[in-house]
């Protein structure tokens, strides 16, 4: 794991907001159906690599589908790793690792 945060994260989110990321599966830059079998896993990572969350996976249709978290209010703030993995037999594949920033929410 890099000791240093990334020059940006992609996104900020706020601390006690739901965590929520519509999916989609794609073959070759082109949205796909999941082939029969796959199984989907994703969490979400501090900088020292320590577990942060385990989202839900919630299948959709024709490849789309959803992964959650209904509360961060118990995640810390500051830069956050997330990817997806995806499973097909013995054959395993990550997406890339985004990074994100965790801020506090101004409004209680």
């Amino acid at each position: 794991m890099n000791p240093f945060p990334p020059v940006a994260a992609l996104f900020q989110h706020k601390r006690g907001s739901s965590f929520v990321a519509n999916c989609q599966y794609k073959v070759s830059g082109v949205a796909a159906p999941m082939p029969v079998g796959m199984t989907v896993a994703s969490q979400v990572r501090n900088l020292a690599g320590k577990l942060v969350a385990s989202l839900t996976y919630t299948p959709g249709s024709a490849g789309a589908f959803t992964l959650h978290d209904n509360t961060t209010a118990d995640w810390p703030l500051g830069y956050l790793f997330w990817d997806i993995k995806y499973t097909l037999g013995a054959v395993v594949t990550h997406s890339e690792t985004i990074a994100f920033e965790l801020v506090r929410g101004e409004t209680a």
